[in-house]
């Protein structure tokens, strides 16, 4: 059960994830905070901007209705933390990361 966003991480060292995508219907989309564009700058505390992609995978991980709080940064604003609820509907699948995009490239469809 995880947050419900699609993050796309640069190959530049340092470079933080970006939402690409918030799942309708996560717990990402239920808080009304999140947005395409915004940078994850830490999960629950944790700065993610040289984690790896597993590392940030477990982060937006969590039991059903349990909450996980992102600093986000929406440039040229300030970061600001959002609480998000993992929600038992939403496979873990749903929270992918794509890798290797640094140009901001949205990835190919993934199947259905």
């Amino acid at each position: 059960v995880g947050a419900g966003l699609e993050l796309l991480l640069g190959r530049e060292q340092g470079e933080r994830p970006e939402v690409h995508r918030v799942i309708p219907k996560s717990g990402a989309d239920e808080s009304g905070q999140v947005r395409r564009g915004d940078l994850l700058i830490a999960v629950n505390g944790t700065q993610v901007r040289h984690l790896t992609n597993t590392a940030i995978e477990s982060l937006l991980k969590g039991p059903p209705h349990s909450s996980i709080a992102c600093t986000l940064q929406r440039p040229p604003l300030l970061p600001f933390t959002v609480d998000i609820r993992c929600l038992p509907t939403l496979s873990t699948a749903l929270d992918r990361l794509t890798v290797g995009l640094s140009s901001r490239e949205p990835p190919p469809e993934a199947p259905p």
